[in-house]
C-alpha cells in the first residue's frame, strides 16, 4: 500500500499496467472516432460537434482531441472554429463502399 502512495506522490501512476493500457486504448478510440466523424462530414462547426459529445467528453478533453488532430495535420481549425478534414482521403476500400452506395441509390 505504501508503494502506491509513494508512486502517486512522485507523479507515477498507481494503477496496474493493464489499467494504463486500457485508458490509452480508450483515448485512442475516442480520437479515432472524432477524426472519422470530421472526415465523413468534411467540415463541421466545432461547437456543433462538441454539442453531440457533451455527455461523453468534458470540454478540456474535447479541446485536447481537436488539438491532437490539428497537430497531426489531419484537421484544420479555422478562426471561425470550423473544423475541416485535411488529412488523407478515404482508402480504396472506403471509396469502394461509397461507390457501392451511390450505385444502389440509382
Amino acid at each position: 500500500m505504501k508503494t502506491n502512495q509513494n508512486e502517486a506522490r512522485q507523479g507515477r501512476p498507481s494503477g496496474r499496467p493493464s489499467d494504463f493500457n486500457a485508458r490509452v486504448e480508450g483515448t485512442i478510440r475516442v480520437i479515432l472516432a472524432i477524426a472519422q466523424a470530421i472526415e465523413e462530414l468534411g467540415t463541421v462547426p466545432s461547437g456543433h460537434l462538441y454539442a453531440r459529445l457533451i455527455g461523453h467528453l468534458d470540454i478540456d478533453a474535447y479541446q485536447s482531441v481537436i488539438a491532437t488532430l490539428v497537430r497531426a495535420g489531419l484537421v484544420r481549425e479555422h478562426p471561425s472554429h470550423l473544423l475541416e478534414w485535411v488529412g488523407p482521403q478515404r482508402t480504396a476500400l472506403g471509396s469502394q463502399e461509397t461507390n457501392n452506395r451511390k450505385e444502389s441509390k440509382q
